[in-house]
């Protein structure tokens, strides 16, 4: 006897067979056969004849770890087939948070804002609360390299400290303990900008005991492309360590046509036994924070220093004069010329505020 029986759908399971036409009969949470069942008795049946049936979707890169707690039905998700998310990207996560600096990291997180109430320190305090809102997909909890930086150092431009370091990766183990799967990093974002190779690697090798991932944001995705994702590799080699390698790309037409040696590159590393894999979303755009158009040191110290040096005309002057040529470092997320592709998603009103 089954609860359910999915009739004469057309199945496709996600080995890579192709796609065959049968009955799947569910018990409960689980799919208990696979063949014909037309004779067989079943609670409900569902005629699925001119359909597709499949195991849902992985989101691989998410950003809901906000609004699943607002929204936990993922309406949005749900309707696309997605029944899995990975969420904590690009070294954003809404934990650990450090009392002291709780304002910083909401400012940091402000990408992925929504309208909840923070309750939560820890990691544990977080998946409890996710756990209580029962979001209908399943979740996986990357921890955020930049969220934990921002809990230990806050947005200064150096290097962290012996106890900094020490701290950091006290806070990402405590994170893997209550159930977190990995760490990510957003390496074009500030305090994450801000971290060397080698702190990555030694933070990265607290992920092995525990079957950790890393996932990262590389460092540059435009003219520096194969070198960001060669750090990325080197840091997987030497903390022995899955890598994934987010949302890749090759950004700003003069750059386009490197995915393909980033292609070979990744062949090449996986050739060699480094397990790194990747991601795409499939746009031909980008989704970031506005301040990602401004070079890097201007986020330094955090967003309010950011409009402080916006509302100084020096430094706005150099800001401009930047943008527009670009420095060694850095160059900007917008060809010449193409601001005219830039929209604004989302912003706070300004009404009755001083700009």
């Amino acid at each position: 006897m089954y609860d359910l029986i999915i009739e004469k759908g057309d199945i496709i399971d996600g080995t890579g067979r192709e796609r065959f036409n049968s009955d799947i009969g569910i018990v409960g949470d689980r799919i208990a056969t696979i063949g014909e069942l037309h004779e067989r008795e079943a609670a409900a049946r569902l005629d699925a004849s001119g359909f597709i049936v499949s195991p849902g979707f992985i989101d691989i890169h998410s950003h809901s770890d906000l609004t699943l707690l607002v929204n936990p039905t993922a309406d949005s998700k749900i309707l696309q087939g997605v029944t899995t998310e990975v969420i904590g990207n690009c070294g954003m996560s809404p934990f650990p948070v450090n009392a002291d600096r709780v304002d910083e990291i909401k400012r940091y997180l402000v990408f992925i804002a929504a309208d909840v109430e923070w309750d939560w320190c820890t990691g544990e305090d977080y998946l409890n609360a996710l756990e209580r809102a029962r979001p209908a997909v399943n979740v996986a909890v990357l921890v955020g390299h930049g969220t934990l930086r921002t809990a230990v150092s806050g947005f200064i431009d150096r290097g962290l400290t012996p106890d900094e370091s020490r701290r950091l990766n006290e806070l990402l183990e405590e994170a893997l303990c209550h159930g977190a799967f990995g760490m990510s990093s957003g390496l074009i974002y500030p305090p994450g900008s801000f971290s060397s190779t080698e702190e990555l690697v030694e933070a990265c090798k607290v992920l092995k005991p525990y079957g950790g991932i890393y996932a990262t944001h590389i460092r540059n995705e435009r003219s520096r492309l194969l070198e960001s994702i060669s750090e990325a590799i080197e840091i997987g080699r030497r903390a022995e360590i899955p890598v994934q390698i987010s949302h890749l790309k090759a950004a700003g037409s003069r750059n386009w046509g490197t995915v393909e040696k980033a292609l070979e590159l990744i062949d090449r590393s996986r050739a060699s036994g480094v397990d790194v894999a990747f991601d795409v979303y499939p746009y031909t755009a980008g989704s970031t924070q506005l301040s990602q158009l401004l070079p890097p040191w201007v986020s330094t110290g955090g967003p309010a220093r950011l409009l402080e040096r916006l509302k100084d005309p020096i430094e706005r002057g150099r800001i401009r004069e930047e943008i527009t040529t670009g420095t060694e470092e850095w160059e900007s997320l917008v060809d010449p010329g193409g601001w005219d592709k830039v929209i604004l998603a989302s912003v706070e009103s300004t009404t009755n505020k001083p700009l």
